[in-house]
């Protein structure tokens, strides 16, 4: 299963309990993120906010049994101005290197 979304967090709060539920059932579960959260408003700088929120999303993944974690370096804030064929190879080759039977986007 592969779940795709646009920055960390989403895999928690959009899916998290999907993603639990189907690596508790056995799946192999995997996320594909766009970007590294930067323009969060969590009041720091946005190099810091990167290293934070992409620890963030390992730990998540961790506690959800999400066992492979793609994480992209798409502008955050500024996904909407990529191509959206660029984005589409990206899902295109994270599902032909994985093969997943379901794909989850959020």
């Amino acid at each position: 299963m592969l779940a795709v979304c646009a920055h960390p967090d989403d895999e928690s709060f959009g899916l998290g309990a999907a993603l639990s539920r189907l690596a508790a059932g056995g799946a192999e579960v995997s996320v594909l993120c766009f970007t590294r959260g930067e323009a969060s408003t969590l009041h720091q700088s946005q190099e810091e906010l990167r290293a934070v929120r992409s620890a963030e999303l390992e730990t998540a993944a961790g506690e959800l049994g999400v066992g492979d974690v793609v994480l992209l370096d798409h502008p955050d804030g500024l996904l909407a101005e990529v191509p959206l064929g660029t984005l589409a190879r990206a899902v295109a080759d994270a599902a032909g290197r994985l093969s997943p039977e379901l794909l989850l986007v959020f």
